[in-house]
């Protein structure tokens, strides 16, 4: 295992477990990645590429791949191999270090490869092998992180629990105890995170269904096990830095009495559905604080290509490189002493001018708002941290690329929360059923002739902004915050529809019009002056 100052060797074909055909390409093209390169044509690309055997690749194509993958993998001095970051095309890019060569591995190991759930595993798994190891440059505070990835239903959330699962195995022979850093899969209760972390006081756990299990915490009829559970995530994010401990907690049945657990470290990667995450957000739970710990990251594509040539395990040097991190975070897992992030001064002056952003929004903003930004600071530092370890663990150092990068998918979260209560698009109710419409009419637009037809809509109707009664109703009976409505679907329907008409946001079309025009005879809308 090498170390700082030294320069990682070219990575070999065998470093990687291709099938023998792809793994072959590799060997005839020096490097071991450019498999997948020209497996897909387009090397490190997103969205995913075509398939490498469907029709032939010019020299070119095959020379560009090269070269592609050949950058990928310079080494540095640094004793840690950089990986060019990949961006999103949504103005998300991986960081430097350990972390983006994580999540690049994740990426291309999965079977639906989405840059954002890469991304928010390879963050959250670092967090929670190292964030009880190191205090952020700030106010000794810990380096957990509670993040959230929303995608739609289908598009490769269990990409995250792969590439994870993938990366811990490849080291499990030479760490056994690395699954120390592996929580459990759901929280029952309050009481049994607490007895987890009395064995395990740093880990990662990896929520599945996290929209619903949010909804049940923030109810109002949440029982005594689940209000607990949100009490004790709360005390967890802030209970990770030096010093800090959680108290002990005592019941009538001194069987699940508590003890006290120093720093423990909580690091939470909640997977969901966009609709049911925010369907489960209102001011009450957001001002309670849970929300605002955590960094949403969302994906807003479609279903991605599949990806028949998976990466099936993490090369040799990116199991090293992760094995000496384990390492360095198992010696000091008993301990109280901690290792300070440093920071390089322009970096330092980038936080700072961040959390004086953060704190004039806190305090310039009220409701929803100001509870938001009340965290960004503290996560955006904490982000900046985890990425600095996995740059250098022996000396981590955040620089101004990375305090800028964390900066900027903090800043990113802050307003996909802000602008989802800007225009009513959470919870339930009245509010979520009008964005609801707004947000069907505005899809109704962008369908083209041909999916209109198959919607059995007269494309005619859809060019001249009208939509029919029936489309309407039946994508708006699917909804939750119509399907869950007391009254029933079809009532809050014609409640909310009528809502729009009173306020000129929609006019009822004439049906004579309906007929001359597009021989239709139901009722449709238009859309009016105040849309």
């Amino acid at each position: 295992m090498q170390g700082a100052g030294e320069s990682h060797p070219a990575i070999g074909a065998d470093d990687y477990d291709f099938p023998p055909e792809f793994a072959e390409v590799g060997r005839q093209a020096g490097l071991a990645i450019v498999a997948k390169s020209m497996a897909r044509a387009e090397g490190f690309q997103h969205p995913a590429m075509p398939a490498f055997w469907d029709e032939p690749r010019p020299p070119a194509v095959i020379e560009q791949a090269q070269a592609n993958a050949a950058q990928l993998m310079q080494p540095t001095t640094t004793g840690q191999m950089n990986a060019a970051p990949m961006t999103t095309g949504r103005g998300i890019d991986f960081p430097p270090g350990l972390v983006g060569e994580a999540a690049q591995y994740i990426y291309h190991a999965a079977f639906r490869p989405v840059p954002e759930i890469a991304l928010a595993a390879a963050i959250t798994l670092m967090a929670g092998v190292c964030g009880r190891s190191y205090c952020t440059p700030f106010l000794d505070d810990g380096m957990n992180l509670y993040v959230v990835v929303l995608a739609k239903t289908g598009v490769g959330k269990e990409g995250a629990t792969t590439g994870i699962d993938n990366l811990v195995s490849a080291i499990r022979p030479q760490f056994p105890t690395v699954d120390d850093f592996i929580g459990p899969a759901a929280f029952a209760s309050g009481q049994g995170l607490l007895r987890t972390l009395d064995e395990k006081p740093c880990f990662v756990s990896v929520l599945g269904e996290f929209g619903k299990t949010l909804r049940q915490l923030t109810d109002a009829r949440a029982n005594s096990a689940e209000r607990m559970l949100t009490k004790v995530l709360l005390d967890c994010y802030n209970k990770s830095g030096r010093n800090k401990v959680l108290r002990p907690m005592a019941y009538s049945d001194v069987v699940k009495n508590t003890g006290l657990i120093h720093a423990p470290s909580v690091t939470i990667l909640g997977e969901s559905t966009p609709e049911a995450f925010f369907d489960g957000l209102d001011v009450g739970n957001v001002e309670d604080g849970l929300i605002p710990r955590f960094i949403v990251i969302e994906f807003p594509g479609d279903v991605p290509e599949s990806n028949w040539t998976p990466m099936l395990a993490p090369p040799q040097s990116l199991r090293d490189r992760f094995a000496a991190l384990v390492a360095k975070a198992m010696t000091t897992r008993a301990s109280i002493v901690r290792d300070t992030v440093a920071q390089t001064e322009d970096a330092k002056a980038l936080l700072l001018a961040f959390e004086r952003e953060a704190r004039i929004a806190t305090s310039s903003a009220s409701g929803p708002a100001a509870q938001i930004w009340n965290r960004a600071f503290q996560n955006a530092a904490r982000l900046a941290s985890v990425v600095a370890v996995g740059c250098n663990y022996a000396a981590p150092v955040i620089t101004p690329q990375i305090a800028d990068w964390a900066i900027a998918l903090v800043r990113r979260s802050v307003a996909r929360l802000l602008q989802r209560f800007e225009t009513g698009d959470v919870g339930h109710g009245d509010g979520k059923q009008f964005a609801d419409l707004k947000r069907i009419v505005a899809d109704y637009f962008k369908h083209d002739p041909a999916t209109l037809e198959r919607l059995k809509v007269d494309p005619r109707m859809a060019k001249d902004k009208i939509i029919p009664y029936r489309y309407f109703m039946q994508r708006a009976a699917a909804l939750s915050s119509f399907k869950n409505d007391k009254q029933g679907a079809t009532p809050a329907f014609k409640r909310a529809v009528q809502s729009m008409l009173d306020s000129g946001m929609l006019c009822e079309v004439g049906k004579m019009d309906l007929r001359s025009r597009y021989q239709y005879s139901g009722i449709a809308y238009g859309i009016g002056k105040h849309w």
